[in-house]
């Protein structure tokens, strides 16, 4: 902790008195974050959003249909209901013959007879009801839901149990894109707190296909997250292991961007980018780091290397479309903006919003991205444990460094906690006792335990 306190320019204090205890405490001082660059695209109010609106709920379990028609009805909008597919469409149907057509369709995805996707797809055959907005809510999510949500014409996905605060967000967004005449791909609780929090919107799905990326990353699963991440934003990267191969590469090449890994073998991203500086041909390619320290000092060095900007691990979604943003298509945002969050909740085995993100951008690479994490932690917990009973604390915490990376990209909060109090002492030269690798290996099975529910 000290350690880490002291990389922000501080010091931890204590104070101490016998037979009470001790304080511990110390004191920051961080920059104010500045929104001035961000699109003005921002949600109304919720409340106003969802007054007046006709909505027809399709479940056909009563209790569900009452619960969401007492929280829709609070907002003032006019809710109607239906118990199956074919009693859906027909007040559908009437409701634009009697002039007064709905604006929105809550679609259950478990039917008695048919699927919400079923129902939604022949619904938008319809071209009476073409401009109604659909959202379909789910208990169980799967991996290839995206591809026939998006196809069956559905705008808004939720999974149960749906919170009012998520639902009015969701159905405030559509409504305001409808109006304002945006494109929306499809739009998920995530999409719509990113949007209310930073006032982008964030369910307009940018397109970057064309563009010439190069990742350099030794970290496999890593490498499989950019590949899909970028995959989502019509990319198609060629990633490289290591900046020697990431020099090859630019020089052969003509790349738009580069992201750099800051410690790979053989060649780090450092030394890979003064490498690349010295040369003609890409002196001045944009060369962003990626990084799983978030210290100011950290960012400075690698600005101060000749890299242009700088990307914190664990990366997300709407950092990395930053990033694609400011340096593709020369819409700026402050790069102060990509260091990673933390949450004030406890630790979990695994963080399922994290996860159930990675799985709508993924798409079908989702169950590589599985395989690949499992095979990987299997290796770099055997390289731990190697390490410990050659008491190379070194290479311990090099393998220690590359496993809380993925874990984190995961969105395993113990495991990611435990390998960097692992790394941390591992680092100062310190072996870590028995107790501390038992923990970290009943953290990783119990993680693999939970994903493989996810295939």
């Amino acid at each position: 902790s000290r350690q880490l306190i002291q990389m922000m320019g501080s010091d931890i204090k204590v104070e101490s008195l016998s037979g009470k205890g001790s304080h511990f405490y110390f004191t920051v001082v961080f920059d104010v974050a500045e929104n001035g660059n961000m699109r003005d695209f921002r949600l109304p109010e919720n409340e106003d959003a969802i007054h007046g609106l006709r909505i027809l709920v399709l479940d056909d379990n009563p209790v569900a249909l009452e619960i969401m028609k007492d929280q829709l009805s609070a907002y003032e909008a006019e809710i109607s209901t239906a118990t199956n597919g074919r009693t859906a469409i027909a007040e559908l149907k009437f409701g634009v013959a009697a002039g007064k057509p709905y604006d929105f369709l809550i679609l259950d995805y478990s039917l008695e007879d048919e699927t919400g996707i079923d129902v939604a797809a022949q619904i938008r055959k319809i071209p009476a009801l073409d401009s109604l907005q659909m959202i379909l809510a789910t208990s169980k999510p799967m991996r290839s839901d995206s591809q026939f949500v998006i196809e069956a014409g559905i705008k808004g996905y939720l999974t149960k149990p749906v919170r009012p605060s998520e639902l009015l967000s969701v159905i405030s967004l559509l409504r305001k894109a409808r109006d304002e005449n945006h494109d929306i791909n499809l739009v998920t609780r995530y999409t719509a707190r990113e949007m209310a929090s930073n006032g982008r919107n964030a369910a307009e799905k940018i397109n970057f296909s064309g563009a010439k990326i190069l990742v350099a990353e030794d970290n496999p699963v890593n490498r499989e997250v950019l590949h899909a991440m970028l995959g989502y934003y019509g990319i198609k990267a060629d990633i490289v292991e290591n900046g020697k191969l990431a020099v090859d590469a630019a020089l052969k090449s003509s790349y738009d961007l580069l992201f750099m890994d800051c410690q790979m073998p053989e060649m780090d991203g450092f030394e890979a980018t003064a490498a690349l500086r010295r040369k003609e041909k890409t002196k001045d390619l944009p060369i962003v780091a990626l990084t799983a320290f978030a210290m100011k000092g950290d960012r400075e060095r690698c600005l101060t290397a000749g890299m242009n900007d700088y990307l914190s691990k664990p990366i997300r979604e709407g950092d990395l479309e930053k990033m694609l943003l400011k340096w593709l298509s020369g819409k700026p945002y402050d790069a102060s903006t990509t260091a990673a969050s933390s949450s004030p909740s406890a630790p979990a085995v695994l963080n399922n919003e994290i996860l159930e993100r990675m799985r709508l951008v993924a798409g079908d690479r989702f169950n590589i991205l599985l395989g690949t994490f499992a095979d990987n932690a299997s290796k770099l917990l055997n390289d731990v444990r190697q390490a410990s009973l050659s008491k190379d604390a070194e290479n311990m915490a090099i393998a220690a460094h590359s496993f809380k990376s993925s874990a984190a990209q995961m969105g395993a909060e113990r495991l990611t906690a435990l390998l960097g109090q692992l790394e941390d002492e591992t680092r100062m030269g310190q072996l870590p006792e028995e107790t501390m690798l038992e923990a970290i290996t009943l953290e990783k099975e119990a993680l693999l335990a939970v994903l493989e529910k996810y295939r």
